[in-house]
């Protein structure tokens, strides 16, 4: 979001933020669900493994970019670390709700070390849900 954004704004800001990513959520799984994620992910390898520049980029910096993520399990565990930009506990709720984690793990190819990233990544997001309001 832009630094300059009003401070009497900013909480409206922030909803919109959260609910477009819970949007996102919820269209990615339906895409899965209905054998589309090609429509929407055209560009990713659907049933490659999690990519060495992502794994990389999670581990140093809690999140990947779009431009290193090349299968659907790139995109997925970038999903995950959506969730440390979530700004409030209802829209968690909503996630927890939806069962997104727990869905994306279930999709995720987890070798040793990519196991070892997302459990880094879930501890940080619980750390993170525990400061939502």
């Amino acid at each position: 979001m832009p630094g300059d954004i009003e401070d009497r704004y900013l909480p409206f800001c922030k909803l919109v933020r959260d609910a477009d990513k819970i949007d996102v959520f919820r269209l990615v799984q339906d895409h899965i669900v209905n054998g589309k994620i090609d429509e929407l992910l055209p560009r990713h390898k659907i049933s490659a493994p999690l990519s060495e520049p992502v794994l990389r980029e999670i581990e140093e910096y809690g999140y990947a970019s779009y431009m290193n993520a090349s299968s659907l399990a790139d995109f997925l565990l970038m999903q995950i670390t959506w969730l440390l930009d979530i700004n409030y506990a209802a829209s968690m709720k909503i996630l927890d709700d939806l069962g997104s984690v727990e869905k994306i793990v279930s999709q995720l190819p987890l070798n040793k070390r990519a196991l070892n990233v997302l459990d880094l990544l879930l501890e940080k997001v619980d750390k993170h849900r525990a400061l939502l309001v």
